[in-house]
């Protein structure tokens, strides 16, 4: 499949959708993308950018990823420190890993503590993310109700992944190197990895998902040495999230097939 089969491909798959869908996709053929600066509800997408903030913090010397963090003020929702017992202290660099490989709340929550929400601003901002805001912590329903929310578009995420580039500099290469094994390490494969032969992957899926009611979205990088292809779905108003996994799913199916 060439990129303009792709495009097609993509572009007929999400004529169809029932959600409101916003698309991303970079490759070295060519980018393109659909409702890219539609504002929307960035649920546990914005996890990237924080890690990536954390990053950008430790290569300017401002932040040890080895510093040994509290873990405290525990939150539900997706993750697994709400759930363990006798653990008191994480290493930082851990708590980068649970915050994308699981999407631990607790952990995001602390790294954005460790880090400061101003800072993951202002790296937003100089990465030329604008459109991207963090305004509150994870299962802070309080702030929600109160229509505080962080929020992101495709083309913003887009922007936060291609800082993997080697050819950007934005992030020191031992820290694109870290992130890109953070990626890797996903556990949540369901939506754009979903179609990956887990047995025999010709094919790197390193990604980061997020999903609320009527949410549905997915963040990620597809590469084989040969192509590399970084795609960023966000997609809201689904009556069943289901269906939004199941778009997302044959998005990154499409992209397999492309890269094969």
């Amino acid at each position: 499949m060439n990129f303009n089969a792709l495009e097609r491909d993509i572009r007929q798959l999400l004529e169809r959708a029932e959600g409101n869908v916003s698309l991303s996709l970079s490759t070295d053929e060519g980018n393109f993308s659909i409702n890219a600066d539609d504002i929307k509800s960035a649920a546990s997408v914005i996890k990237v950018p924080i890690v990536m903030a954390c990053l950008w913090a430790s290569d300017e010397g401002k932040l040890d990823l080895y510093e040994d963090i509290y873990v405290r003020d525990f939150v539900g929702g997706t993750g697994v420190l709400n759930y363990l017992y006798g653990i008191e202290q994480l290493k930082l660099i851990n708590l980068m890993e649970l915050a994308i490989i699981v999407s631990d709340n607790t952990a995001s929550n602390l790294l954005i503590e460790a880090v400061g929400k101003q800072t993951i601003n202002h790296f937003l901002q100089e990465i030329g993310a604008t459109n991207t805001k963090l305004a509150r912590k994870f299962m802070d329903h309080v702030s929600l109700e109160a229509g505080i929310d962080n929020v992101t578009t495709s083309e913003d995420m887009l922007t936060c992944l291609t800082c993997l580039d080697e050819n950007i500099d934005v992030l020191s290469h031992t820290s694109q190197t870290i992130l890109y094994e953070i990626l890797g390490h996903q556990q949540f494969r369901d939506k754009l990895p979903a179609y990956q032969n887990i047995f025999a992957e010709h094919v790197f899926v390193g990604n980061k998902t997020g999903t609320l009611n009527g949410v549905e979205h997915d963040i990620g990088i597809f590469e084989n040495g040969k192509k590399r292809v970084y795609v960023a779905v966000l997609s809201t108003d689904w009556v069943y999230n289901y269906d939004g996994q199941q778009l997302i799913a044959e998005i990154g199916q499409k992209v397999l097939k492309y890269m094969s």
